[in-house]
């Protein structure tokens, strides 16, 4: 269970890191 909980946690913070480039890509807009 700890290592499902941790790999869960690593994955959402990689998820809110890499958000806002793919909602840029997708709306086809530099991030600035």
């Amino acid at each position: 269970m700890g290592y499902i909980r941790l790999a869960c946690s690593v994955t959402h913070v990689w998820y809110l890191k890499h958000l806002p480039s793919y909602v840029a890509n997708i709306l086809d807009k530099p991030l600035k």
